[in-house]
C-alpha cells in the first residue's frame, strides 16, 4: 500500500466567468479519473462564486493533471495544500492557468504551509497549572481549564483518510463513512500521529507537541474554530498506555502562507 496523499484544491474563477453546480460536479469527475479518490473522502464547496474548493486523495492518480486547457479556461489562478502521510507537514504551491502554467510548474514551486492560530483553550482540573504555563500569555481561569489569546502559527500534516471510503472513493455524499473524528471545514480528521511543529511563539511549542499529565487536552483555535487538537488516548485499543495524540483541522480560513495572503486577501 502506497503512501496516501490528501489534496485540497482551490481554483479561482477568473473575471466574468460563472461556474454552475454539474459543471464543478464535471470537473471533479475529470480530476478523479478512472481510478477515483485514494482513501480520501472526495468532497467540494461552490458556496463562494468566485472560487470552486474541493478535496480528494491523489495517491494512485487523482489530480489536476487529468483537466485539458481547455477546462481550465474559467480559471485564473488554482491553490493547491497538499498531505504526504509519510511527511511531518503540509507543502503549498500555486500556478496560473491564465499564464499557461500547469500543475507540474505549481509543484516545483511547493513550500511548507504555515497555519495560524489566536487563542489557545487547555483542559486540566490542576488549579496550580497556572503557574507553569508559558509567561507572557494572558491566561484566565475557565470551567474546564485555561484559555489565553495567542496570536502564533505552526506546520502541521492534515490527512483526511478514511479507510471506510476505500481504495477508489468517487464523488458520493451518500456512501459510507467512519464515525466521529474531528471535525474540519471538510471531512473529519482521523489521525492523530503527527504533532505540529515550528510552533511560534516557542515557548507554547512544547506544551502543544508533547503535552503535559496535568493537561487533558489541548486546542489550538483560528476565528473561534479548533483548528488543532492534542490529547492523552490510545492509538489502538491494544495500546497499553495512553500518548498525546494530535489532530489537525486546518483550512484555507486559516492559511497563514505569506504570498496566499498577499494575494488573496485572507
Amino acid at each position: 500500500m502506497s503512501n496516501i496523499f490528501t489534496e485540497f484544491a482551490r481554483l479561482y474563477v477568473g473575471p466574468g466567468e460563472v461556474l454552475t453546480v454539474p459543471r464543478a460536479e464535471s470537473l471533479l469527475e475529470r480530476i478523479l479519473g478512472e481510478r477515483g479518490s485514494y482513501w480520501v473522502p472526495v468532497w467540494y464547496d461552490l458556496g463562494t462564486p468566485s472560487y470552486l474548493d474541493v478535496q480528494y486523495g491523489s495517491g494512485k492518480g487523482a489530480g489536476l493533471y487529468h483537466l485539458e486547457v481547455e477546462e481550465l479556461v474559467p480559471f485564473e489562478e488554482i491553490w493547491v495544500r497538499f498531505a504526504d502521510e509519510g511527511t511531518d507537514a503540509d507543502v503549498i504551491y500555486e500556478w496560473a492557468p491564465v499564464l499557461g502554467e500547469s500543475a507540474f510548474d505549481g509543484y516545483r514551486r511547493r513550500r511548507p504551509c504555515r497555519y495560524a492560530f489566536d487563542e489557545v483553550r487547555i483542559v486540566s482540573k490542576d488549579r496550580t497549572l497556572l503557574r507553569r504555563l508559558p509567561e507572557g500569555l494572558p491566561w484566565e481561569e475557565t470551567a474546564e481549564g485555561y484559555r489565553g489569546a495567542c496570536v502564533g502559527t505552526y506546520l502541521a500534516l492534515n490527512e483526511r483518510i478514511d479507510m471506510a471510503v476505500g481504495p477508489g472513493a468517487r464523488l458520493d455524499v451518500d456512501g459510507e463513512r467512519t464515525a466521529g473524528g474531528l471535525p474540519t471545514p471538510t471531512t473529519p480528521c482521523h489521525g492523530g500521529d503527527t504533532p505540529v511543529s515550528a510552533v511560534e511563539p516557542g515557548e507554547l511549542g512544547g506544551w502543544v507537541q508533547r503535552g503535559d499529565r496535568a493537561i487533558t487536552r489541548l486546542d489550538l483555535l483560528h476565528a473561534g474554530r479548533v483548528v488543532h487538537r492534542a490529547a492523552w488516548g490510545r492509538r489502538y485499543e491494544s495500546s497499553p498506555k495512553d500518548e498525546w495524540m494530535s489532530q489537525s483541522a486546518d483550512d484555507w480560513d486559516n492559511c497563514a502562507d505569506e504570498l496566499f495572503m498577499r494575494l488573496r486577501g485572507a
